[in-house]
């Protein structure tokens, strides 16, 4: 009687033991989970048997239990050896995980042939009579079960054929989403939408699925748009491949192309093809792309045609215009009297300036100039805040910020005046609107009156004096005006 009864609480003890640490590894990530589901069902039977043992009753029922238990042990010690020989070496290499229908083909073969084992060495079973009786069975069972059977041999093509593994990005029939399980019945992919969706597997083989993981990760992106008939298709094609090279996630090889793909009603239809490596994040990029473009095509006073009829009084109208025109050039030769290099010219010419600089739109995260980048023009800021960036020397490829420029504040006098590369890049941190004054302007002005240049290159010099004085001196003898001055005669290609 002691016998039993030891056995009795080890099996209890061990249920208890087993059940607490399946419990704790739900909760906690610091111990790993394993598949203990068969071995408390071993347990649970060694109890049973130990129970009905002290009964007395049926001796034979508490044989098949002991064979019974026997059978489940050895199908827990498969499950854990597949554990810690497959699955845990491919976690620890980072490699995708067997599909279920594989893992699941694995262990089936594995128990079927230990139960075989088993039964004939312990269970004394006939394995001829039980084949034949199993084959009958299976045959009736067969009949009614065909549309299971087919989605059941269908996940095993798809295992052989390998048209796509977990992790690649599909589509089926008309879901498209990342594959995340094939199971023996069904392909379970998780949408943009996150939403699962279960896929019978025959429905997959039937249909037509597309994979745009394989043979490699990259893929063509297409953005299309129509533009007005007026501006020269080279030129478009200019202004949009300048955006979609600037997108970080946008890859260089093979470069970007615009084609021109048909003449509309109302516009010239436009094709942007581009490659990313991310297809989970195509509609993301697309729509940031399409965001960019935008300010791009304000910037560059492009039009996106549409068909509109557009009723109005003419001249309330111009002279709404009009009106506005004036404030906005009021505000703009109030910015332009701030500027030294501005302030240090007359009235009338920097009403001049007023009358012909642009206002050019920025969406938060542009790049307004790049540092290295040569340049002819400078900017102020009408509205919105904009961010100086500067490359780290001990970092190359990171870039700190070093100031923020608010409204009315200025850059790049020096590449208006002189040419000289920009040394820092400037990006808008909001939406923004910046005035443009490019050297083709000031060209003009000079050709007029040559000697605004020395009044330009001294204006300029005691710039770069305060500049220096602020940021402290970096080793290089500051410009001389008359250095300034020959720098800007030589640009401006003035005798």
């Amino acid at each position: 009687m002691g016998d039993p009864i030891h056995h009795l609480w080890l099996s209890a003890a061990a249920i208890g033991g087993l059940i607490a640490y399946r419990f704790v590894s739900a909760i906690t990530h610091r111990i790993p989970r394993l598949p203990l589901g068969l071995l408390i069902l071993y347990f649970v039977l060694r109890l049973t048997a130990a129970v009905w043992r002290m009964t007395g009753m049926f001796p034979d029922f508490t044989k098949w239990l002991d064979l019974s238990a026997v059978l489940v042990l050895s199908w827990a010690i498969a499950r854990l050896a597949f554990v810690f020989f497959v699955e845990l070496p491919l976690f620890l290499r980072n490699k995708p995980a067997l599909p279920q229908i594989t893992r699941d083909f694995i262990l089936l073969l594995c128990y079927a042939i230990l139960s075989m084992i088993l039964l004939r060495s312990h269970g004394d079973l006939d394995l001829i009579s039980l084949i034949t009786t199993s084959a009958v069975l299976t045959a009736i069972v067969g009949l009614g079960a065909q549309p299971t059977l087919h989605s059941l041999f269908s996940g095993i093509s798809l295992q052989w054929e390998k048209p796509f593994e977990i992790g690649d990005w599909i589509k089926a029939g008309e879901y498209e989403g990342k594959v995340i399980a094939i199971s023996w019945q069904s392909t379970r992919i998780l949408t943009r939408d996150n939403a699962t969706v279960y896929i019978p597997n025959e429905d997959v083989l039937k249909g037509k699925s597309m994979n745009y993981s394989k043979p490699e990760p990259g893929f063509i992106s297409k953005v299309h748009i129509g533009l007005e008939y007026g501006v020269p298709p080279n030129r478009i094609r200019d202004v949009l491949l300048d955006v979609v090279r600037s997108h970080p996630q946008v890859l260089a090889i093979p470069p970007p192309e615009v084609r021109l793909i048909g003449f509309g009603d109302f516009a010239i239809n436009y094709e942007l093809r581009f490659l990313c490596d991310d297809f989970s994040a195509a509609e993301r990029i697309k729509a940031e792309i399409n965001n960019q473009v935008w300010y791009a095509l304000k910037r560059n006073q492009i039009n996106i045609p549409f068909p509109i009829r557009d009723v109005s009084f003419a001249h309330l109208e111009r002279a709404r215009q009009a009106k506005l025109a004036a404030e906005n050039q009021t505000v703009i030769e109030g910015h332009l009297a701030r500027v030294p290099i501005m302030a240090a010219l007359s009235a009338d010419e920097r009403t001049l300036i007023a009358s012909r600089v642009r206002v050019l739109p920025f969406g938060a995260g542009e790049t307004v100039v790049r540092e290295g980048e040569p340049g002819d023009s400078m900017y102020i800021t009408y509205a919105g805040t904009c961010e100086v960036l500067r490359e780290d020397k001990d970092n190359r490829g990171s870039r700190s910020r070093v100031a923020l420029i608010q409204k009315g504040d200025f850059f790049g006098e020096m590449s208006l005046l002189t040419g000289e590369k920009r040394t820092a890049t400037v990006r808008a941190v909001e939406d923004s609107l910046l005035i443009l004054i490019d050297k083709a302007l000031f060209a003009e002005l000079m050709s007029s009156k040559p000697e605004i240049v020395s009044i330009l290159a001294d204006a300029l010099a005691k710039r770069q004096e305060q500049l220096q004085a602020h940021v402290g001196h970096s080793g290089h003898e500051l410009s001389a005006v008359h250095s300034l001055t020959d720098r800007i005669k030589a640009f401006f290609n003035i005798q």
